[in-house]
């Protein structure tokens, strides 16, 4: 918890741009009818693709402030993350207590930065974490056990992320049916096995076509077309490495890991599913490399269910070392090699690339301003891009527009550089806005309701 809550320590609002819109979202799912009903020309509308996310968002919400409680919800979430892969390993491995923690330690520092998200940010694709990890254990367990129980409720689980994060099914569907291959035989055994693996698709095409209002005739093509992520899809394109989610050492020993279980063929077909998690989504990263097209899932997050697929790896690959410096060093290396390793994996966790570091949209200052805001009636607010992502979350008003996802951001940067009061006045009156917050003061005429810290807020009466 306190790893993955440390980059709060001195923060106490949300890091990401994402985490402002989906705090957004949650808030308006109470007004259901309008949130279902926005324009279709607007930059989101309703999908269904993360209905379910938000709905746990909404249902916190009706219980804390959504905003305030939001900096402990992806450590609180991780630690949820961090019992489902401890009560698999113990599973996987007849109880080994060692392994499990192993690879619980190992999955906890998996890393986060703006680009690739992780477990810093609680977005849809973090909540997604759990239900990733206990529904390959599930249909792994349906399958080589032939249980209706557990097959369907690793489907169940699946079932849920078709609502919740859509991409966290899509990217084990190649994964699931290069395995159903490897197994064919007990597929034949149980032909429910087929059935169930078809369903979860089968409703994902479902809420797409309900979802995005598309025609029977269309559906297909439109979906294959979405199913391909071509280089320019991500807001931010950059060439992304593993380190950057997944340290080093950890790494080296995850490849370790995977070269002992093929090494010993009893082990392998044990642990198949957990080789061809990581060697496929390593591949759909290579593919994109060398085509710039991404199949089933966007290309960023291949890298975080690459480190998803890691842990269990990387503690297998741990035993493996510590076992071989026991036996032939007489255990005395034993310490100073564990101490090594945790050393090298937490040294890099805080690490990320220059321009896909943490920001911060909003101070405690601005946050002030937006209490203030909420006192206010409801109006249009001309308020800079950054700040004005936390206007609905906080404040309720309503944003001229913000960093991403909503309103006009041509209009607000316009309105900042403008250089005379009239032009400042007309687009306000194309933005039909009754409150300006500035971090400057204007002399435009318009009444002064607050000072408070770096932050002007003005009332204004469009003309």
């Amino acid at each position: 918890f306190l790893l993955v809550y440390s980059p709060h320590f001195t923060y106490s609002f949300p890091f990401h741009v994402d985490e402002w819109h989906h705090i957004h979202e949650a808030l308006s799912f109470g007004d259901l009818s309008a949130y279902a009903n926005k324009p279709a020309g607007s930059y989101f509308r309703f999908s269904g693709a993360e209905l379910g996310f938000y709905l746990f968002l909404f249902l916190i919400s009706r219980l804390f402030d959504l905003v305030t409680v939001y900096q402990f919800l992806p450590a609180l979430w991780m630690v949820v993350g961090s019992l489902a892969i401890f009560f698999i390993v113990r599973q996987k491995t007849g109880g080994d207590f060692t392994v499990a923690l192993a690879t619980v330690f190992f999955f906890a520092t998996i890393k986060s930065n703006v680009n690739l998200l992780g477990p810093w940010f609680l977005t849809p694709l973090s909540f997604a974490i759990p239900f990733i990890l206990l529904y390959f254990y599930f249909f792994e367990r349906g399958v080589d056990e032939q249980s209706p129980r557990f097959l369907l409720i690793g489907a169940g689980l699946m079932g849920l992320l078709v609502v919740i994060h859509p991409p966290s099914i899509l990217f084990a569907l190649p994964i699931l049916a290069l395995f159903l291959i490897f197994r064919w035989r007990m597929v034949i055994r149980f032909p429910l096995v087929p059935i169930v693996f078809a369903l979860v698709p089968l409703l994902g095409l479902l809420v797409y076509k309900f979802g995005m209002s598309v025609s029977w005739a269309e559906l297909i093509p439109r979906i294959m077309k979405d199913l391909v992520f071509p280089r320019g899809w991500g807001v931010l394109e950059v060439r992304n490495s593993i380190f950057e989610v997944y340290s080093l050492v950890p790494f080296i020993l995850a490849m370790a890991g995977a070269l002992v279980l093929l090494w010993h063929r009893a082990p392998a077909k044990r642990y198949l599913l957990y080789l061809l998690w990581p060697a496929l989504t390593l591949i759909m990263v290579i593919i994109y490399r060398l085509s710039g097209y991404s199949f089933f899932s966007p290309y960023q997050r291949n890298f975080f269910y690459l480190a998803l697929g890691l842990p269990i790896l990387s503690a297998i690959g741990l035993v493996f070392v510590v076992s071989w410096l026991a036996g032939f060093w007489r255990g005395w290396l034993v310490i100073p090699a564990v101490l090594l390793i945790v050393i090298a994996t937490l040294g890099p966790y805080y690490v990320a690339p220059r321009n896909l570091e943490v920001y911060r949209l909003i101070d405690h200052d601005d946050y002030l301003t937006l209490l203030e805001l909420k006192t206010l009636p409801s109006g249009k607010v001309m308020a800079p891009l950054d700040f004005s992502m936390a206007l609905y979350p906080v404040a309720g008003q309503q944003e001229v527009g913000g960093l991403a996802f909503y309103g006009n951001q041509s209009l607000v940067k316009n309105f900042f550089e403008a250089k005379d009061c009239s032009t400042r006045q007309k687009i306000l009156r194309s933005a039909k806005a009754l409150y300006v917050v500035s971090p400057e003061p204007f002399d435009c005429g318009w009444l002064l309701l607050s000072h408070s810290g770096n932050r002007y807020i003005y009332s204004v009466k469009p003309q």
